[in-house]
């Protein structure tokens, strides 16, 4: 069985009443409500969740009911209050740093910063390991550099590339930073942060950017203190294994989009070249997987979380 994932309202739980001769067992009834939120009938999920969820006050499948009824759920409030059940009633859960880093997302669409930044601090205390905890930090380090907090934003950046030194957000975060001081006419503090995203991502766009404002900072007679781009290295070893296949691209950027989307939602990705005539393109692929079953598993929870549908690979 598939269980829901990402994002809802908690409803008091009642005590249900003894099941009927014939009654739908609680996974059953759970699985019917899965059935309504996959066929896109949200107001009918929405009442089968409820019902469930009242009815089995205590059932194995409440995280994945609420969570996916603060996907759904057209109130921000009663979406807030299905992510907070979660995190009160079950931390250990896998989907309890997603629900956390909704509630701060949640209060950012309110304005409330102050609220939201206690939030992402506590989700990237909590699930330091997760997705959502180190999409916290980096949140937390962008805040700081809109509020012109550089201080703070200078130890959620350093914290941030200590902890996750090849994450995806890494050239944009060190970029965010050489920003602020560029924008402010402040070089001496804004070339360092340059000269650091070279040294750090040399293969990223950021990196381009960053030896061409180098360039303009610094005046035609200094260009040769301007290290040049390093030659373009070989996709890396895929290793071994089963792979969900999400997409070939030509277009880097769509990769790059994808990449983050999916790294942000759990999924480990690695790029390799697609074999084929004419334009080069690359393979996104999700892996690798112990075997079969286990990547079979990964496509149809990316199909049902993302409407992508992946195909099995093995290499």
């Amino acid at each position: 069985m598939h269980r829901a994932v990402p994002i809802g309202l908690a409803c008091i739980a009642l005590l249900a009443p003894p099941r009927a001769a014939g009654a739908a067992s609680e996974e059953q009834e759970y699985n019917q409500a899965w059935a309504q939120f996959q066929a896109g009938r949200t107001a009918e999920a929405i009442k089968a969740f409820t019902a469930y969820v009242n009815r089995h006050p205590r059932g194995k499948f409440l995280p994945e009911a609420h969570f996916t009824m603060a996907r759904i759920e057209p109130s921000g409030n009663n979406a807030f209050v299905h992510y907070q059940f979660i995190i009160d009633n079950h931390p250990g859960h896998e989907l309890a740093s997603q629900a956390s880093y909704a509630t701060a997302q949640y209060y950012l669409s309110l304005g409330a910063q102050a609220e939201a930044t206690a939030r992402l601090v506590a989700t990237y205390s909590r699930y330091p390991a997760t997705a959502a905890g180190s999409e916290s930090l980096f949140r937390l380090a962008l805040l700081a550099v809109a509020g012109d907090s550089m201080e703070a934003a200078g130890r959620y950046a350093q914290t941030f590339l200590d902890n996750y030194p090849q994450h995806a957000r890494g050239p944009s975060l060190v970029a965010a930073l050489a920003d602020h001081w560029q924008d402010r006419g402040d070089t001496a503090r804004a070339n360092p942060r340059w000269r650091e995203l070279i040294d750090r991502f040399p293969q990223s766009g950021e990196a381009g950017d960053a030896r061409e404002q180098l360039l303009a900072n610094a005046g035609d007679d200094a260009a040769d203190t301007v290290q040049a781009p390093p030659p373009a290295r070989a996709p890396a070893v895929v290793p071994k294994g089963y792979y969900l296949q999400v997409g070939a691209y030509t277009n880097a950027v769509i990769l790059r989009e994808w990449q983050i989307r999916l790294s942000a939602k759990g999924y480990s990705c690695q790029v390799d070249s697609a074999p084929g005539p004419g334009k080069k393109t690359y393979r996104l692929l999700a892996g690798p997987y112990d075997d079969r079953r286990s990547v079979q598993d990964a496509a149809r929870r990316l199909k049902a979380r993302e409407r992508v549908n992946g195909i099995v690979v093995q290499r």
